[in-house]
């Protein structure tokens, strides 16, 4: 997305070793810190479906040039969340909390999720680090469709949308 920063970092990083850092025109650079092996860069442009690439190369004194490794940042990196729309608490599956995907990308997400008569059962301000488990007060709630709003707080519309908790 326009205006999202991210940091990559190489692994492991080698001693006094400079780092040449190659990327898509619609990219600036923040900062590079060759004793971190971190880069850090803002998009200026939408990413294209196809991505953007990013490239490294090691230099070092002693050995010269090393290979060249390349990521592609996909369009979805850190730009829209995936909110799933069924929950099953108590259930042995992957849905037994709301897991956002892409919530780690966003600095503050303002998340509200209402009842069928607009009744708030679940608000979230700040990072989602606990994620909503389908209760309320920590009481479970009934099997039935709930409707959410999120606000990513970085000037984007808000998201709507319903998510169904569905227990045994």
């Amino acid at each position: 997305c326009k205006g999202n920063i991210k940091t990559y970092t190489i692994l492991p990083v080698l001693a006094s070793t400079t780092y040449v850092w190659e990327t898509s025109s619609n990219v600036n650079i923040q900062s590079q810190d060759d004793a971190t092996g971190t880069i850090v860069f803002e998009y200026n442009t939408d990413i294209p479906e196809e991505g953007i690439q990013i490239k490294v190369s090691p230099k070092s004194a002693q050995c010269g040039s090393g290979d060249a490794i390349s990521k592609t940042v996909k369009k979805n990196d850190g730009c829209d969340l995936f909110v799933p729309n069924v929950l099953t608490p108590g259930s042995n599956d992957n849905n037994n909390v709301w897991s956002i995907e892409g919530f780690n990308n966003f600095h503050k997400l303002n998340i509200e999720i209402f009842n069928r008569w607009g009744d708030k059962v679940y608000s979230n301000t700040g990072m989602y680090t606990k994620p909503w488990d389908g209760t309320q007060n920590g009481k479970p709630l009934p099997t039935a469709t709930y409707y959410y709003v999120i606000d990513k707080a970085d000037g984007s519309d808000k998201m709507t949308g319903s998510v169904t908790v569905i227990r045994d």
